[in-house]
């Protein structure tokens, strides 16, 4: 794909680029004043193909074209009016091997230049807590808490990336959205927050589903509940739905709920794990299902794990994964984020905790306790067996 940017005091923006038959393009656009009207004219080899508009100023909105027809893409606009955040292209059946090609980011969303650096980062916007981290279908794939237009924390999507090395990575369509009405106002008023995700038969191979905390910020009787939706291809969620609409009652929670980590337990079920908070500190939540897809059928367990070390609120993103010997019992590491904690000796803020113990499936006996990093917010841990 060869790409082209004009800009001419008298003339519209104009990206131009060749693209094959069967390409998406997913657009962000809105308008610059109030009362006015954003418009993006798509055209392919001179002939119009769409023409995505809106009049919503507060927040970007989000637009998908397909081209029935290859040749040369003009995407053209009038900056004076019209704000375009991000716009890039794939081909559905290549993607996984190639990655989007970004079009257009506006210069407010790029990702800081950190030479000869081999973190992964996205390439426009803002991202957070990495999300269902797995291997999928011969690639590991990442998820991760993404606002696209600026980079900073707002109303959250899950971007996508996979890789064969975990070194070098190619970037996918957005993966999850927030709810349209979320995405209506520049307000952080919530979206789809840290989760993960499970392998999935499927009638073609295997599929991908995803479990996610939704959160709406005053929202009652919940601000948060967890929902799951399924990728058939390993690219595109399919409709979410709510797997857990209330938290477990009796047990004075506060109104912190999220993070589902689901995985195989000893014996045989899937257990998902919730990061919460009661009066006397963080608390580690376990459910189970006797479903083997963990489509539903998800029921409160117990508390499985209490902390309140270094002045910790709620335990968050936590993890579970089993360590083995060759001579020794099976041992699990409970991992967590200790949520607003600071060690005192250090100033350092954030930690994250390791619990090393033995776990059948619903009684989990804690041995010791580490911290898992010696830095400062190394934080929402995510691993797979």
């Amino acid at each position: 794909m060869s790409l082209q940017a004009k800009s001419e005091t008298s003339a519209p923006e104009t990206i131009e680029a060749e693209l094959p038959e069967g390409t998406v393009l997913h657009l962000w656009l809105k308008a610059r004043h109030a009362g006015g009207e954003a418009k993006l004219f798509v055209a392919v080899d001179g002939n119009d193909i769409g023409e995505p508009s809106t009049r919503r100023t507060g927040e970007f909105e989000f637009f998908a074209v397909t081209l029935a027809k290859g040749g040369r893409a003009t995407l053209s606009y009038d900056a004076t009016t019209t704000a375009l955040s991000v716009a890039y292209a794939f081909r559905p059946e290549t993607v996984m091997k190639e990655g989007i090609r970004v079009m257009h980011s506006d210069a407010r969303t790029a990702a800081p230049d950190v030479p000869d650096s081999y973190h992964f980062r996205p390439p426009f916007g803002w991202m957070n807590d990495p999300n269902g981290f797995g291997r999928f279908g011969g690639n590991a794939h990442l998820f991760y808490q993404h606002y696209p237009h600026e980079p900073r924390w707002n109303t959250m999507h899950w971007g996508h990336a996979v890789s064969k090395d975990f070194v070098r990575w190619r970037h996918l369509p957005m993966f999850l959205f927030p709810a349209a009405h979320l995405s209506e106002k520049d307000d952080g008023r919530g979206g789809a927050f840290s989760g993960s995700a499970i392998p999935r038969s499927g009638p073609e191979g295997e599929e991908i589903r995803v479990f996610y905390t939704e959160h709406v910020r005053d929202r009652q009787p919940e601000e948060q509940i967890q929902l799951s939706a399924v990728s058939r291809d390993g690219i595109v969620a399919g409709p979410s739905e709510i797997v857990m609409p209330l938290r477990p009652e009796g047990l004075n929670l506060t109104t912190d709920f999220r993070d589902p980590y689901v995985f195989k337990a000893p014996d045989g079920r899937w257990k998902m794990l919730l990061g919460s908070r009661d009066r006397q500190g963080g608390v580690v939540l376990l459910y189970e299902t006797a479903d083997a897809q963990g489509a539903d059928g998800w029921t409160f367990l117990s508390i499985l794990h209490r902390e309140d070390g270094f002045g910790m609120t709620a335990a968050e993103c936590p993890c579970m994964v089993p360590l083995s010997g060759k001579n020794a019992e099976p041992r699990w590491a409970l991992i967590f984020g200790l949520l607003t904690s600071r060690d005192p000796a250090t100033g350092r803020r954030n930690l994250t905790s390791v619990t090393v113990g033995g776990f059948d499936g619903r009684t989990f006996t804690a041995e010791f306790v580490q911290e898992l990093d010696f830095g400062s917010d190394a934080y929402a841990f995510q691993a797979f067996v």
